[in-house]
C-alpha cells in the first residue's frame, strides 16, 4: 500500500468521519480501490459518513499497527 492508502485506511479505523477532501483523483482512485477490495462499503442509510470500514480494514490497520519500530543494531 502507498503512504496515502495508509493514511486513508487509518483515518476510517479511527475516524467516524469521511475522510476531508475526496475530490484528488489519487484519493478517489483509492477510495475505488478500498470498496473493490472489501476494505471499505458504502454506508446504505444515506447518512454521514459515506464510506464504513469493514472487518477487513478493522483487521489490516491492527496488523499493521502492531509492526515493530525498526532499531539499529550492529551485527
Amino acid at each position: 500500500m502507498t503512504p496515502l492508502e495508509i493514511k486513508i485506511a487509518l483515518h476510517y479505523y479511527v475516524c467516524a468521519d469521511d475522510y476531508p477532501n475526496l475530490s484528488p483523483p489519487a484519493q478517489q482512485q483509492t477510495i475505488e480501490y478500498f470498496l473493490t477490495s472489501g476494505y471499505l462499503v458504502r454506508n446504505e442509510s444515506g447518512e454521514s459518513p459515506q464510506y464504513v470500514g469493514t472487518d477487513k480494514l478493522d483487521a489490516y490497520c491492527k496488523k499493521l499497527c502492531a509492526v515493530s519500530e525498526p532499531r539499529r543494531v550492529w551485527v
